[in-house]
């Protein structure tokens, strides 16, 4: 990780999707970097899937960042979800009504 983050993606991208695993506390320092990092995977795959499992923390400000991911990969014919939250992160995803809208099964 980055000194001055408290997070980190990789990106695999196969046949069309690409999968960016996070890992880390997503939160306002995030914002910037990961909605680029989503507009780059939207812009050059089909399928976007965000992977959660590393995740310890996320904040609204991330998943605003999600909703208009996912809003843009449906406005260009593609999806966007998120997969795999570790619990603190599904609980806030099911706290803020977000989760299944977000998910494979919204």
């Amino acid at each position: 990780m980055n000194p001055e983050t408290s997070w980190k993606h990789d990106v695999f991208t196969e046949d069309g999707s690409t999968c960016i695993v996070l890992s880390g506390e997503l939160d306002l320092r995030a914002v910037e970097q990961l909605r680029q990092v989503l507009k780059k995977a939207i812009e050059e795959s089909v399928r976007v899937v965000a992977d959660l499992e590393a995740v310890s923390f996320i904040d609204s400000t991330i998943i605003n960042v999600f909703i208009e991911a996912r809003n843009d990969a449906t406005a260009s014919d593609r999806s966007f979800v998120v997969a795999n939250p570790s619990p603190p992160v599904r609980r806030v995803l099911e706290v803020t009504g977000v989760l299944g809208f977000l998910s494979d099964s919204g």
